[in-house]
């Protein structure tokens, strides 16, 4: 019997590689699935969802033997979120999991950057979050079981575009903000869900070398990292930590994937771990 057997998962970004790597993974180890992913890619993503990618996911989860509810819905629509949470609570019968893995990134330097792009970028990978924790998590707390939300962030992403102001880092700034909002975000979640047994973290991980990202826009900008890339199913192993009763006792904490120095840190670690349980 999986760890994950008889939970449910909410996932998002659930139609491009990473996404689909983590719904397989919580399938295969008994997990029923909501995926849900944008009908069309947001912004410059450097891992986009490409066409079929989410029935593509909805394949694989079946092929595991687990049921599936795939949805079409944007982070940024608060409305679409909520209609499918609801809908694969009804069909799937609970909701355990929740994993944000969405987001978008438009690679450009501060002083290059429109007002556009950074409200896009924000809506999209800060509160489009917001957005997943308000539709999900009231499922998980009327539940009585507990839970687990894993929140990904990618690091303020490497990109050729970024070096084009003389800025060293070639990072698309808007990430990195956003990131550093989410760690308080995280953090306060995490002490407002611990009475409902509910555990709340994060994980930062380097851009993944997965067949979305490889030729790509970014692809030029990893080869000059000087750490390798992970792979997707290393960011899936930390999630899986998270999400099943191996960490039981972790809340309110950012596991970083990706072993690199501290020019491509991007934000603090968090600490004090919450004390949810079992």
């Amino acid at each position: 019997m999986g760890r994950l057997a008889g939970k449910v998962a909410f996932i998002t970004g659930a139609g491009r590689e990473q996404g689909r790597r983590h719904a397989v993974r919580l399938a295969e180890e008994g997990a029923d699935v909501i995926a849900v992913d944008a009908a069309a890619p947001a912004g410059i993503d450097p891992s986009p969802s490409a066409p079929g990618g989410l029935a593509e996911t909805a394949r694989l989860v079946e092929r595991a033997g687990r049921r599936v509810v795939a949805v079409r819905a944007d982070v940024r629509d608060a409305a679409a979120l909520t209609a499918a949470v609801d809908q694969g609570v009804a069909e799937l019968g609970r909701l355990d999991i929740v994993l944000a893995d969405a987001g978008t990134v438009d690679p450009l330097a501060v002083l290059e950057e429109a007002e556009q792009t950074w409200q896009h970028a924000i809506d999209g990978r800060l509160i489009g979050v917001w957005r997943i924790i308000k539709a999900s998590v009231p499922h998980l707390m009327s539940g009585g079981r507990g839970g687990s939300v894993v929140i990904t962030t990618p690091p303020a992403t490497p990109l050729t575009a970024g070096r084009s102001a003389g800025r060293s880092d070639g990072r698309a700034p808007h990430g990195g903000t956003a990131q550093a909002w989410l760690i308080p975000l995280i953090q306060v979640l995490a002490e407002e869900l611990d009475p409902y047994g509910v555990r709340v973290n994060a994980v930062h991980h380097e851009t993944a070398a997965d067949d979305g990202v490889l030729g790509g826009p970014v692809s030029p900008a990893l080869t000059r990292m000087p750490v390798e890339t992970p792979d997707p199913d290393d960011i899936t192993n930390a999630v899986m930590y998270l999400v099943s009763d191996d960490g039981c006792y972790v809340s309110g904490t950012m596991h970083v994937v990706g072993a690199r120095d501290d020019r491509w840190a991007a934000g603090p670690r968090m600490a004090d771990a919450q004390t949810a349980g079992c």
